[in-house]
């Protein structure tokens, strides 16, 4: 993140909510851990809305360092999905699927089965973009066969929708 000031220009819609969060850490030895939290996950948040996949990523990152769990654990698996993302916007599969992965973990150690089920969707995504559809068609598969299980036929849609 050193590098992100200088690669904000000082017009752009991002740099206010740069500036916060460099005020917010800057200044960390005197705040709570949340509040650097809060403005890591804001920031994120506006780079992942204007497409920003790369910063989106490093402050994804440097976000997660910061998360304590399972105090952090939703915010945790929110911030894996968004990187996920990211990553898989820029290309990087073997990475977004492993960020994929780490939000399902989280979400079913919290016994989120919706948020369990969309990241086995999310993944399928990458596994499409690879070219793998018979991998992708098989995780959909799956996880079609596990909404129906649980009851969730608001997943099961988007699943269908994703084949």
């Amino acid at each position: 993140m050193r590098h992100a000031v200088t690669d904000v220009d000082r017009e752009s819609p991002l740099y206010p909510a740069l500036i916060a969060l460099f005020s917010a850490v800057g200044s960390a030895w005197r705040l709570r851990r949340q509040r650097v939290v809060d403005a890591l996950h804001a920031y994120a948040a506006r780079l992942h809305e204007v497409a920003e996949w790369a910063l989106a990523v490093d402050v994804y990152e440097t976000l997660l360092a910061q998360l304590e769990l399972p105090l952090h654990a939703a915010l945790a698996a929110e911030a894996y999905e968004r990187s996920g993302e990211a990553l898989r916007a820029l290309g990087r599969f073997d990475e977004a699927t492993q960020s994929f992965r780490e939000a399902q973990a989280l979400a079913l150690r919290r016994g989120d089965v919706v948020g369990e089920l969309r990241m086995r969707i999310a993944e399928a995504s990458v596994a499409s973009r690879r070219g793998r559809l018979g991998e992708a068609r098989a995780i959909l598969d799956e996880t079609i066969g596990a909404a129906e299980r649980a009851g969730l036929p608001h997943v099961r849609a988007l699943a269908l929708g994703a084949l």
